[in-house]
Order: C-alpha cells, then sequence, then structure tokens
C-alpha cells in the first residue's frame, strides 16, 4: 500500500534512507548522497507539501520516495534530449528495505500519470538496473543543483519514442548486466583466495628468488631455440620441468598455482555458459550422438 507520509513517520523514514545510503557505500556508490543528504528537514518539507509517499508491507513502512506532476528544474538542460515535452511525473528521493518496492512505487506512479521522469547518479547500477528493467529508456545527463551530473530517465506509455528506444535499453542493460557479472566474479572465493595467494608469494623471499631463477631458464630457453640449438618439443618438455621443479620446492607458489588454476577454471565455465546461449551449442557435446540422448 502506498500513502502519504504522515509527520510522525519520519523517524522510521531517516531510518530507511540510513539503509539506503549504506547500501549505496557498499555497492560503490559513496557520492550521490552527501552532506547527510536527504536531510530531515528537507523529508519534513515534502510531508508539508504532500509530495512525499511511503510503502507499506503488512502495515510496516518499507520505502519513501517522493512525487509530483509538474517541472523539474533541473531537467531543463540536458546533453541528450527527452523523448518529449509533454507534462510529467517526477520520482525522486526512493528509498526501501523490502523487495519489489521499486516497481510497485513505478506503477503507482503511473496510475497517476502515465509520463513519468527520474535520474540517478552515474555509480548506482542498483538503480540503474531497476530503472531500466522496469521499462524506462535513457534520455542522456542532466545536473543536479550541486553541479554533479545525473543520468536522466523517461517512461511514457504513449510515446512510441519509448518503445523505439527498447533496443537500446535492451544492449544498455546487457552492458550493466556484463558491469554485474564481473563484479560478481571480482568478489567471488575464488578470485579472493587467489589474490591472497598472489600476494602471499609476493612477500615470500624464497619463492620471488625461485621465479627469478625460472624466468632465468625460460629466457635461456627462449634464446636456445631461437638459435636453433634445441627443438621446440624439447624447449617445452624442459620449461616445464623447470617449472614443476620451482614449485616443488615452493609451498606458497604451489598454493598459488592452484588459486590462479580454480580462478581460472571458474572463468572458463562461466565462458562456456556464454558461448551456449550465443551458439546454442553444449560445451560438453562430443559430436558422438551415440553418447547422448539427443540434443537441445
Amino acid at each position: 500500500m502506498i500513502e502519504k507520509t504522515k509527520i510522525e513517520d519520519i523517524d522510521k523514514i531517516m531510518e530507511i534512507y540510513r539503509i539506503g545510503k549504506d547500501i549505496q557505500v557498499k555497492s560503490g556508490n559513496p557520492d550521490q548522497w552527501l552532506d547527510g543528504y536527504p536531510k530531515r528537514e528537507l523529508i519534513a518539507e515534502d510531508i508539508q507539501n504532500g509530495c512525499s509517499y511511503t510503502v507499506r508491507h503488512d502495515g510496516d513502512i518499507v520505502g519513501v520516495f517522493m512525487y509530483f506532476i509538474g517541472e523539474e528544474p533541473t531537467y531543463k538542460k540536458i546533453d541528450g534530449s527527452w523523448l518529449d515535452d509533454e507534462e510529467y511525473g517526477v520520482i525522486h528521493r526512493i528509498a526501501s528495505c523490502g523487495k519489489g518496492v521499486f516497481s510497485e512505487c513505478v506503477k503507482w506512479c503511473l496510475d497517476k500519470h502515465y509520463n513519468l521522469r527520474i535520474d540517478t547518479h552515474r555509480d548506482n547500477k542498483i538503480m540503474q538496473h531497476l530503472i531500466i528493467k522496469n521499462g524506462f529508456s535513457y534520455c542522456g545527463i542532466i545536473w543536479v543543483d550541486d553541479g554533479s551530473e545525473r543520468l536522466a530517465y523517461q517512461l511514457n506509455l504513449r510515446n512510441k519514442k519509448n518503445f523505439k528506444n527498447r533496443k537500446e535499453c535492451f544492449n544498455m542493460n546487457i552492458m550493466q548486466k556484463a558491469h554485474e557479472l564481473g563484479e560478481m566474479i571480482k568478489e567471488s572465493e575464488q578470485m579472493k583466495v587467489m589474490n591472497e595467494a598472489e600476494e602471499a608469494q609476493k612477500n615470500d623471499a624464497v619463492s620471488e628468488e625461485l621465479l627469478k631463477e625460472f624466468n632465468l631458464k625460460r629466457m635461456n630457453l627462449a634464446r636456445d631455440l631461437q638459435a636453433g640449438k634445441i627443438e621446440q618439443a624439447e624447449a617445452i618438455v624442459k620449461n616445464n620441468e623447470a617449472f614443476a621443479e620451482m614449485v616443488k620446492k615452493s609451498e606458497t607458489i604451489k598454493n598459488y598455482v592452484e588459486a590462479k588454476k580454480n580462478f581460472d577454471d571458474m572463468v572458463q565455465e562461466v565462458n562456456k555458459i556464454l558461448n551456449f546461449y550465443i551458439t546454442g551449442q553444449d560445451p560438453n557435446c562430443t559430436h558422438d550422438c551415440s553418447t547422448c540422448g539427443g540434443c537441445h
């Protein structure tokens, strides 16, 4: 249920904003809401003006946003272009501590007006994802009162441009998903273990000396191969033997090699899955139809 915010709700609302700011910082967006924004006085003013709304689930406040129909001064100048110059509703200062709140707000606002505009910080990947997911089109960059830029979006249910921009939105969504996948890989346990093992190796004087010796042997093998003193097959065997000998002598190097292999295996599996959805080719397919019950 969505209803106008009451002044007695302000303590709970400020707590939701605090949670929202913590999430922003943890997700790599520390610069959107600075200097205590949104301040208690601003929210009290929104309530007084009748443009602050709360979202309630089972009687508990789980979300808050500011909404009005009219002209937003910061939307007058845009590096890009809005879908149209029609009257619109504006969504600002949205925060939640529950699931599905953003979509619920958008649906409610569309019931009030068919044309909506919203903006968010470039580093707010979570909000960008939700905005695109709910059908908005990216329109360009606007600047807020402190001079910082925001990404601007619009959703007009009656404007055909909104649907012509679906391809652009879809492509942008793909890029967002790619960034999300990259962040997940970056935060994965495999990468964490690999980075820790690499750091331990760098801080181990014995391992660093063994690495120098191994690299010297590799350089000598490459020189001998280029001079025709040895065959390529022999160079590969000697290189592998030197590598195995180095790993055997250092537990630190061994740990890094194993961690690196685990990380590479994970990335390879991710690439296999992507390739399957792009080409339709099962990465485990042997092309021997007698070995399975059928394709796809």
